[in-house]
């Protein structure tokens, strides 16, 4: 409700610190803090990028194999970028950023209802 008046923005004055279990209220160690323990849902620890940076997953096969899901039925391969060059026109390019929401992040809200 608040965030509504400041233009979307809602501002945490203080979080408990997981590292030293007293409330901070530094705005960058908060962010640090959101940043951490969305990293820590997001990442998959069994994949290193660095030998393998096309993402496969050991434990996005375990739950694909759990539910049935075909990964190769899902995601498709796809052709490689790089071999060969991509090109817009200025129109469309401006058509797209123009097209984009200000105030929000790309795809569905709860707006969408």
């Amino acid at each position: 409700k608040n965030a509504r008046r400041t233009g979307g923005r809602a501002r945490i004055p203080a979080i408990l610190d997981p590292i030293s279990q007293q409330l901070t209220y530094n705005d960058e160690r908060i962010a640090a803090i959101f940043t951490l323990h969305h990293q820590s849902k997001t990442d998959d620890v069994t994949v290193n990028e660095e030998t393998d940076p096309e993402l496969h997953s050991p434990l996005m096969n375990e739950v694909a194999h759990k539910y049935g899901i075909n990964l190769q039925e899902v995601f498709p391969p796809q052709p490689d970028d790089v071999e060969k060059e991509v090109t817009i026109t200025m129109k469309k390019l401006k058509s797209l950023v123009t097209g984009l929401k200000a105030d929000t992040a790309p795809g569905k809200s709860g707006l969408d209802k």
